[in-house]
């Protein structure tokens, strides 16, 4: 009887010190699962590129409208692709665009213009004046290409300068460019987006720069802008002298004082 007597009080001194291990335990585990579980709301990158200087004169050329980038199927959204098999796209998970790329490329379109020194006005569309030289890009893919030996951030856009006034096409170009990009996620996705971008805006401009060298094409353009003006002026006289002319028959009928 003392025996069990001993035992008993062995057993309830040690029970509470193991509830309380156990307890530890459960609550360990616990915060492990708040820690690890479900991820919390993705972060958010900018598609930003670095900003061009100033130019130290502007640009002889036309004003330029830079029209809303538009995207192709499957880029209109503000999700991180990333491609790990042949034409299958897939989304990050933990990490979003800070709106649509398309949307953030306009300005960087307009910043790296404005910056070439080729025009003496770049605005972003749609401008509330009108300016001879549009140009207009569609956003053809941007992804984190994961299938080759070195990972890398492919963009492709498609660009088309276009004479308003004329209403056709000056010339059009396809442009491609690329950066490396550890396969780390959506945060390596976005230095090497912006790096890529960096490239196809510099092609973007030597694109411009070629179309404007051809002397036909500022030409037109430019006439085109002398000659609306001029229209709009002529236009104006013609009403101003038609209303001096009724004023002055009304004056000379008979009967007015």
């Amino acid at each position: 009887m003392r025996r069990m007597r001993a035992r008993f009080s062995a057993v309830s001194a040690v029970a509470p010190a193991f509830l309380a291990l156990l307890l530890l335990g459960a609550c360990t585990g616990l915060s492990q699962r708040a820690v690890h579980g479900e991820p919390g709301a993705p972060a958010r990158f900018l598609l930003a590129p670095a900003v061009p200087a100033e130019p130290e004169r502007p640009g002889a050329g036309p004003a330029l409208e830079v029209a809303r980038v538009r995207a192709a199927a499957g880029y209109g959204t503000d999700a991180m692709l990333y491609l790990r098999r042949p034409r299958r796209l897939e989304a990050y998970a933990r990490g979003r665009w800070m709106e649509a790329p398309a949307r953030m490329l306009q300005p960087a379109l307009v910043d790296a213009l404005a910056g070439s020194g080729l025009f003496p006005v770049v605005v972003p569309g749609p401008a509330s004046v009108r300016v001879p030289l549009r140009l207009e890009t569609t956003l053809l893919a941007l992804h984190h290409d994961l299938t080759g030996a070195v990972p890398q951030v492919r963009i492709v856009l498609r660009v088309m300068l276009v004479d308003r006034h004329a209403r056709r096409v000056l010339a059009a170009r396809r442009i491609a460019a690329a950066a490396p990009a550890p396969a780390n996620g959506a945060g390596a996705m976005a230095d090497g987006a912006a790096r890529a971008l960096e490239r196809a805006l510099a092609a973007v401009v030597a694109f411009c720069r070629e179309v404007l060298a051809q002397p036909k094409a500022v030409a037109d353009a430019a006439g085109d802008t002398a000659a609306s003006a001029s229209s709009t002026t002529s236009g104006s006289e013609g009403r101003r002298r038609a209303s001096s002319e009724s004023m002055r028959r009304q004056r000379a009928a008979p009967g007015r004082p």
